[in-house]
């Protein structure tokens, strides 16, 4: 399981759904989804992001009944004067390695899809 984020989002989340029942976790990941839906479509157009860094992490994650691997990708921007802002993220399942350009396919849209 992926360590919570430092957001006080995260945070408070990841605090209530320890030891709690199924029900009220959903009901407290039901509370995100408005705040998440603002986070993926706000205009990016407010500033110049001229570096954009990808970083990425695995985590185990239950898909189909099974327990497997897979990247939690985050999207940063640097702005010109050294701000820094998340941009997007997004799931990726590692899949068998094959010819071709990448191991992983993104599983959700973001604000960082064309």
């Amino acid at each position: 399981m992926c360590p919570p984020a430092r957001s006080t989002t995260w945070s408070r989340l990841w605090a209530r759904t320890a030891g709690s029942e199924k029900s009220e976790v959903s009901r407290i990941c039901g509370e995100l989804d408005e705040p998440l839906s603002a986070f993926r479509t706000r205009p990016l157009d407010h500033v110049r992001f001229p570096y954009l860094y990808l970083d990425a992490t695995y985590c185990e994650a239950r898909m189909n009944h099974q327990i497997v691997s897979q990247a939690v990708v985050i999207a940063t921007g640097i702005t010109e004067d050294g701000g820094r802002e998340v941009l997007g993220g997004w799931w990726a399942t590692a899949r068998p390695r094959r010819p071709g350009p990448s191991s992983c396919a993104p599983h959700t849209t973001n604000a960082t899809d064309d």
